[in-house]
């Protein structure tokens, strides 16, 4: 039988709403419920983005003179503090850090003061407080369904067992079993949940204003068998097929694909970037951020396991952002280590607004890295560049969401991988045209080795072949695009 909050415990939490520390959070209500007999959760609800901007920023709150751990002791209704020399209030017991605690001690601070106000070990054995994004809902496995009190709304609501939940396995022996001490785990379908990319078109050459005769493929470039999921490549297909699509893709923005990544190419429709960028971004969601250089990114089998799980955990209130939490909110996507949507490195992540930023940004890098260079000359380039926006001679678009498939209408590969590689696709849904390129064995060697100028080389190979395919039906396959 599922137990709901107490009336002390709603009664706190429309303390808690009141507390200035709940708006500094970047929450909107706060939301009080059972995990279990003697086990109390609470959650500071808001949009995802004003928790991840407030909540989960880097730097400290501002409890100088013990204030912020003052009014929340008041807030839950007890004393809170007593006179001290110079007119001064001082905390009768401190829950936090002074003058500047950090987000683990403040939640710290909310779970000390609720079990004090609800009648201490006696009562309560366990308080857990965390952020919550306003698109998931209080649920506790040991309370299910799981009654839950909102102090915006002053009523109870029920969360039943969330049809996305899942059940991932982790492999015996890698750092998440160890960190999780088991090797099963609740989880979220990130397929269901994720957003679904709808505007991309079938034009894969965008052609910048005619005065820079200048154009640029956007390339989502990988090895079958080199890359973790994709070893298993028939169960990489079914995961992709089942899923609508790639999740989560890092996309190559540039004249040429970046094959260091990959020998098989696929060519993705030019506005699926165009979406990001103005003038073509609309309004809604937010379906593609395009950085001025490459990022780094979460691997697709981290998405689906440790994703899965923190995604399931924020989205039910039973995410812990202690301490040693990676302070980012799946529910806004994978995580990206340089830069990002919250908060720009002007060296490494600067995100693009416009076209006009994408087209400097490409033309630049072009004169950088100019096509026949040797061997000698990318590896001194690299060093040169190393730590810069320049390491990479692209830009980079990642994608919030599921990309379809259907997005690429081609593909494009070295004639000896071409059947494995189109085997592969057309299992996971690839229904576009795959274009086998007869590679020299010595180039072919050299990408195997691993060398820069080989993969490099092979990437105009690439390039030259698109760019035919899509002359012979320019009106289809070319877009002009505007500046802005």
């Amino acid at each position: 039988m599922s137990t709901p909050p107490t009336e002390e415990m709603q009664r706190l939490a429309d303390g808690l709403l009141r507390w200035r520390g709940t708006s500094e959070l970047g929450a909107k209500d706060v939301a009080v419920w059972f995990k279990g007999p003697k086990h109390v959760g609470i959650a500071f609800v808001g949009p995802a983005l004003s928790l991840q901007r407030n909540a989960l920023r880097e730097g400290a709150f501002n409890n100088r003179y013990y204030m912020l751990d003052i009014d929340l002791q008041r807030s839950v209704g007890l004393a809170g503090a007593s006179r001290a020399g110079y007119g001064r209030e001082v905390p009768d017991m401190q829950t936090m850090d002074e003058p500047d605690p950090y987000r683990a001690s403040v939640l710290e601070g909310v779970e000390q003061v609720t079990k004090d106000a609800l009648g201490g070990e006696d009562v309560i054995d366990r308080v857990d407080a965390t952020v919550m994004p306003d698109v998931g809902a209080p649920w506790a496995p040991k309370n299910d369904p799981t009654p839950w009190y909102s102090a915006k709304k002053r009523r109870l609501f029920v969360t039943k067992r969330p049809e996305w939940l899942i059940e991932v396995e982790l492999e015996k022996g890698t750092h998440l079993a160890e960190q999780y001490r088991q090797t099963k785990m609740l989880g979220a379908n990130v397929c269901l949940l994720a957003p679904k990319v709808e505007r991309c078109g079938d034009e894969i050459v965008g052609r910048l204003p005619e005065r820079r005769h200048f154009d640029f493929l956007v390339t989502h470039s990988f090895e079958l068998g080199h890359r973790r999921h994709t070893k298993d490549a028939e169960a990489a297909a079914r995961t992709i097929r089942e899923c609508g699509g790639l999740v989560y893709p890092s996309l190559a923005v540039s004249p040429a694909p970046a094959t260091q990544f990959g020998s098989t190419v696929l060519v993705v429709g030019v506005k699926t970037v165009l979406a990001g960028l103005k003038p073509y971004r609309g309004r809604g969601a937010w379906p593609v951020v395009v950085y001025g250089t490459d990022t780094w990114t979460t691997t697709t089998g981290e998405v689906m396991t440790l994703g899965s799980i923190q995604l399931y955990e924020e989205l039910t209130g039973n995410r812990d952002f202690g301490i040693y939490a990676h302070p980012h909110l799946w529910t806004l996507g994978a995580p990206i280590s340089s830069g990002g949507p919250f908060g720009d490195d002007e060296k490494m992540g600067r995100v693009l607004n416009g076209t006009k930023q994408l087209g400097a940004t490409l033309i630049k890098r072009a004169k950088l890295w100019p096509r026949d260079m040797t061997e000698e000359e990318m590896q001194a380039a690299k060093e040169q560049r190393s730590a810069t926006a320049e390491y990479y001679p692209i830009a980079e678009a990642k994608v919030n969401g599921v990309l379809p498939l259907t997005c690429c209408p081609l593909a494009v590969a070295p004639k000896d991988r071409a059947a494995a590689s189109q085997a592969f696709l057309y299992a996971a849904g690839f229904k576009g045209t795959m274009i086998a390129v007869d590679v020299p064995a010595a180039l072919l060697k050299g990408i195997e080795e691993g060398k820069d100028s080989a993969t490099w080389r092979y990437a105009w190979m690439v390039r030259d072949v698109v760019l035919e395919y899509a002359e012979q039906k320019p009106n289809q396959r070319i877009f002009a695009v505007e500046e802005s």
